[in-house]
């Protein structure tokens, strides 16, 4: 996988590039627009883990909260590492500690995009082949954790949905 053809796809919908660092072969970038910020890595499709398909991550927070997502991204590394397998869509990843100091913020579900086009998620190549999947990491409070873990991610999806909390504020309080 060319990588740039993975940075220009965050740049079309990520915005600017405002930061980057490598660690263990795996660039972790920051990306700027308005409305949030995001930290994703270009590299993980490379490494060898159990995955369906090549895939990298993407955490969207509010832009002055740029340090949590980095947080969550590394964490969610640090899991995979570990493991030797990557996310899988609407599965939680979830601690019994808060992982971001002065948040309720204890873990990520693993989902599309909440504020992008569908056409974020997956990066096709030729012939509709998937290059990468983009695994976005929405910051959880306990509760909803709790709620999403044991295949009821659909009711958490339901209860943002009704709700509508800003899922790039890692310091809103819980949708439930």
């Amino acid at each position: 996988m060319n990588l740039d053809v993975l940075r220009a796809h965050y740049a079309r919908f990520l915005g600017d590039i405002t930061e980057s660092q490598s660690e263990d072969e795996i660039e972790i970038a920051q990306w700027v627009r308005p409305e949030f910020a995001s930290v994703s890595t270009l590299g993980l499709c490379r490494k060898r883990i159990t995955v369906i398909y090549p895939q990298e991550l993407v955490c969207s927070v509010k832009p002055e909260q740029a340090g949590a997502a980095q947080v969550l991204v590394r964490a969610t590394l640090e899991v995979i590492a570990s493991s030797g397998r990557g996310m899988v869509h609407q599965s939680v990843i979830s601690n019994p500690e808060p992982l971001l100091a002065e948040t309720q913020i204890h873990g990520v579900l693993v989902a599309a995009h909440p504020y992008l086009d569908d056409e974020f998620n997956v990066l096709f190549g030729p012939e509709k082949s998937v290059l990468v999947d983009v695994m976005t990491l929405i910051p959880l409070t306990a509760a909803e954790a709790a709620r999403a873990r044991g295949g009821n991610a659909e009711e958490l999806l339901d209860a943002f949905e009704a709700a509508n909390p800003d899922l790039t504020d890692v310091t809103r309080p819980s949708a439930l």
